[in-house]
């Protein structure tokens, strides 16, 4: 039944059909407060949305008092607890391994590093643990500890991502009647977000005639992106049979190999080499000693793309300064192909860019002739 003003939901209520939030302060936390309730607007007239929002609110509040209620007690410190003996769950470092040994099979060693880092930087902060033992505070401490480090929106957002995924893994794997307390966790869109800026072709020609002088297994790498706009690890985990330099239209076929995967479906994918990317290539096949064609970087148990990635960055940053990087040649791309008037579904075709309609992935996409034809119309003419 529901009274004049009133829902039948714990500590909501309505008036003037906007619902807010409304719960007296216990006793032994009003010190810590001025007021007798809190009361607190949700801006929405959706019964449905006002419960989810208040019990966000009241989750923080509970966590909130509890800190308070935990500081007050008497608690002899110097007394460790075994967190074993009150959880009967197994500790977050435990779920880590199990989590690399069943999902990571047959990934590349690289596959590791995210989870493992991730997991380290949450225990130095919060202990390994239970995973039952970690509160929502836990969590939210965790948030606030990756944005102060001045990490991009991307990379907190990915982070969390994965410890959340590790956790819920251990979860549905033990059938573990417990919350994960690492889901959900509400991450401002107003946290840094930095985005990537697109090379001016004429800084492309500078580095492009840099990489020729250089003429190095590096510079071989960084022209071969500059005029196709690959992910640096599809590049550098490349093998001598993706390179078809004898073909009509020389080109790369680009698939998923035990080293190195792919990032999505839609990165497998023929592309034509042109202007620099084909001299490079061309030089990257002559000189392999391996069968691959960066055999620095990989071999057929991994590929190193993170060192590939500095040492590509740490000449890209000496012929044109600290403000670019490597993934701003496929920002370029784009814009080069997009100023050529190019079809949007053949760009998202040429980068590996994941399908935006379903549409696109009815029948085989543009040919590579066709291909070719556009990558030539944006290769840059080499001149000093």
């Amino acid at each position: 039944m529901t009274v004049e003003g009133y829902v039948e939901a714990k500590y909501v209520y309505r008036r003037n059909n906007i619902y807010y939030y409304c719960r007296w302060i216990p006793a032994d936390i009003k010190p810590y407060y001025s007021k007798q309730k809190i009361v607190h607007t949700l801006k929405t007239k959706s019964h449905k949305r006002a419960l989810v929002m208040a019990k966000s609110i009241n989750a923080k509040i509970e966590d909130y008092w509890l800190g308070i209620r935990l500081k007050n007690y008497d608690i002899e410190t110097s007394i460790s607890i075994d967190y074993s003996e009150k959880h009967d769950t197994p500790t977050l470092l435990e779920c880590l391994e199990h989590y690399l040994k069943i999902k990571g099979k047959n990934k590349p060693k690289s596959f590791e590093n995210t989870p493992k880092r991730v997991v380290r930087y949450f225990i130095d902060n919060a202990k390994n643990r239970p995973i039952s033992s970690y509160t929502s505070k836990d969590a939210i401490n965790f948030r606030d500890m990756l944005v102060s480090r001045d990490l991009s929106h991307a990379s907190v957002k990915r982070l969390l991502a994965t410890l959340k995924a590790i956790v819920n893994f251990s979860i549905k794997e033990l059938s573990l009647d417990i919350k994960n307390h690492f889901s959900g966790i509400y991450l401002s869109k107003d946290s840094k977000v930095s985005k990537r800026p697109s090379i001016a072709n004429e800084l492309i020609n500078k580095i492009q005639l840099e990489c020729k002088a250089i003429d190095d297994d590096i510079s071989w790498m960084l022209g071969l992106i500059s005029d196709s706009g690959m992910r640096l690890a599809e590049a550098a985990g490349l093998k001598l049979s993706d390179i078809n330099l004898d073909d009509e239209i020389p080109h790369i076929k680009l698939i998923p190999h035990k080293h190195r995967t792919l990032k999505t479906l839609s990165s497998q994918r023929l592309i034509p080499l042109v202007g620099t990317s084909l001299w490079a290539a061309k030089q990257a096949v002559k000189n392999s000693t391996t069968e691959f064609l960066f055999p620095r970087y990989t071999d057929s148990n991994s590929c190193r793309s993170s060192s590939a990635s500095a040492s590509a960055n740490k000449l890209l940053k000496a012929i044109i300064g600290d403000e670019y990087v490597i993934h701003c040649f496929r920002h370029s791309l784009r814009d080069r192909l997009r100023n050529n008037n190019t079809p949007t579904e053949m760009i998202d075709q040429i980068g590996g860019w994941s399908m935006q309609t379903v549409g696109q992935t009815y029948g085989e996409g543009f040919n590579l002739e066709n291909l070719h034809k556009q990558m030539k119309l944006i290769e840059i003419r080499n001149a000093d």
